[in-house]
């Protein structure tokens, strides 16, 4: 029995080094995935957010070349408060582009953020559903780091409690 039992560990193990040796022979692989969703909670207390994001396609662009890009976002939130709309990627957008400005209008008030200045507002909104026309006007250096970005996040909308610097109400 025991001669049995340590021929089946010796089969497992050389079956797990034989997987380790193909694995590491393909030069790649994902090590883990992740996904989740949280509903609620946070120091947003029971303050839930639904967004419907808007997808701004800058096309193909080359250096000094300007313009602009709308798109449109839906975003409800269910308590009233102060919610920060902030410019994500500074870093990335500052090695791209000479001039980069997003404005954001939401339920009257209008949001101006550049990597080159305020980087982020705060806007207090009751309760409800609101239409956000988001707005980009660039321009390309004329050295830009260059590349290609598909889908990179560009705002990020969140509840907040903290510092109303740079408020609007609405």
């Amino acid at each position: 029995m025991e001669r049995a039992a340590l021929r089946l560990v010796a089969v497992l193990a050389a079956g797990f080094m034989a997987g380790l040796v193909v694995a590491g022979a393909s030069g790649w692989g994902p090590l883990a995935y992740i996904s989740y969703t949280i509903n609620g909670g946070g120091s947003g207390g029971n303050n839930t957010i639904f967004i419907t994001p808007a997808y701004l396609d800058l096309g193909e662009l080359s250096p000094g070349m300007a313009g602009n890009a709308t798109g449109q976002a839906t975003v409800t939130v269910t308590s009233s408060g102060y919610y920060e709309v902030s410019l994500v990627h500074e870093g990335k957008l500052k090695r791209d582009f000479a001039s980069f400005t997003v404005t954001v209008a939401i339920n009257g008030t209008t949001i101006t953020l550049s990597p080159y200045g305020e980087d982020s507002a705060t806007v207090y909104l009751g309760a409800g559903t609101y239409n956000a026309t988001i707005n980009v006007s660039y321009i390309v250096k004329d050295n830009p780091q260059g590349g290609s970005l598909d889908d990179m996040p560009l705002l990020k909308f969140e509840y907040t409690s903290g510092d109303h610097e740079g408020e609007y109400a609405s």
